[in-house]
This record gives C-alpha cells, sequence and structure tokens, in this order.
C-alpha cells in the first residue's frame, strides 16, 4: 500500500479517480439492488387525477377546461368561458366534465366556476373525476384517507 504514495502525481490522479468511480457505481449498483420495491405501486395517467393530486380544485378546472377548449367544447375568450353546445352536456361522461359544461353554459368566469356547488361537489368525491376505482383509491391514499 505504501507504493501507492510513491507514484508520480498525475498516475496517482489516474488511479484516484478509477477507485473513485468503481465506489460510485459499487455503492449506487447495491444501493439500488438493496432497495426494496414498493408493494403497491401504480402508475397514475389518468390528467385529471394527476391535476387534482398537483393542486386540488384549482388545478383540476384548469386541466378540465383546457381540455373541453381543445375538443372545441368550451370556448374561452377575455370574457369568459362559455360551453359551445349545450347540447354536449348531457354527452358528457366524466362528472367534472359535466359539471364544468353546465357551469359554464351562461358565461363564466374563473371565481364563479370555482364557486359553482356542482362542480365542487363533482371534485369533492374522489371517483367524481374519473370514474375509475384505481384512481379514486390514489386520491384517497395521496389524501391520507386510505
Amino acid at each position: 500500500m505504501v507504493w501507492l504514495f510513491t507514484l508520480p502525481g498525475p498516475l496517482f490522479l489516474r488511479i484516484y479517480l478509477i477507485a473513485c468511480l468503481l465506489s460510485f457505481v459499487g455503492v449506487f449498483w447495491l444501493r439500488a439492488a438493496l432497495e426494496p420495491e414498493p408493494e403497491n405501486f401504480q402508475q397514475i395517467r389518468d390528467p385529471y387525477v394527476v391535476a387534482y393530486l398537483r393542486g386540488e380544485l384549482d388545478e383540476l378546472i384548469r386541466v378540465v377546461t383546457l381540455s373541453l377548449a381543445l375538443r372545441g367544447l368550451l370556448k374561452v375568450d377575455s370574457k369568459g368561458i362559455q360551453t359551445v353546445d349545450p347540447a354536449e352536456i348531457e354527452r358528457a361522461q366524466v362528472p367534472i366534465e359535466k359539471a364544468l359544461l353546465a357551469a359554464c353554459r351562461q358565461r363564466a368566469t374563473p371565481v364563479l366556476i370555482e364557486a359553482n356547488a356542482q362542480i365542487q361537489a363533482a371534485s369533492a368525491h374522489p371517483a367524481g373525476t374519473t370514474g375509475s376505482q384505481g384512481s379514486s383509491n390514489a386520491i384517497r391514499s395521496s389524501q391520507g384517507q386510505a
């Protein structure tokens, strides 16, 4: 081991660098190998659930509004948000979409939409955003209600 300290500078630095890299890779690999896999790991792919988990009602309204506007069901302008075709309200299958379309029959502002009782009811129940059991379990567990 004494020979290591008698090496010329550049050679010593190369050996030291290789030892550091091997140590780093070894610790990284060992840590990954020993870390247990989560038992009940589910990926949440529903954008409404992700929005609700990210920012609760505010973010959920933004994402639903954007989704409906991109599909041509809502008209968004500087005066507010309005449903383009009232017949589409009954065709909406997701409760939060139906509530938002109904709230926007008459031109509405974001503040009025957020205060709407139908929207609050549709978003308060975890299954009200998607209707899927897996997503509602994800929301409940993230809120500590599981």
